[in-house]
């Protein structure tokens, strides 16, 4: 926010995105990434607001789109978390070393 502060007499617009769990390739060193993206993917659609899916890459993508593009052109130092709104639930319940490999 204070970038935004900063940058904005110059028309520079700051904001930022935080996502959420999304089943990636990241995972695969800690074993079987479609077991472990199974395992996390159903948790976490059980355990966040919005029921029934789990978020993808293109939730993500979107909303950056959305931050660069004119329609967000009077929008700056915004924080956005794109997570299904997760973040305001329970702790965090799964443990990925428990998978079986």
């Amino acid at each position: 926010r204070c970038l935004a502060v900063d940058l904005g007499p110059k028309g520079i617009r700051v904001n930022t995105v935080n996502p959420g769990y999304f089943p990636t390739r990241i995972l695969r060193d800690l074993g079987d990434i479609d077991k472990i993206n199974e395992q996390l993917s159903k948790s976490e659609a059980a355990q966040q607001p919005l029921k029934g899916r789990i978020g993808v890459l293109e939730d993500v993508a979107k909303t950056v789109a959305f931050l660069v593009s004119d329609q967000a052109g009077f929008i700056t130092g915004e924080h956005i978390k794109v997570d299904g709104g997760r973040s305001f639930g329970g702790p965090y319940t799964v443990d990925i070393l428990k998978v079986e490999k």
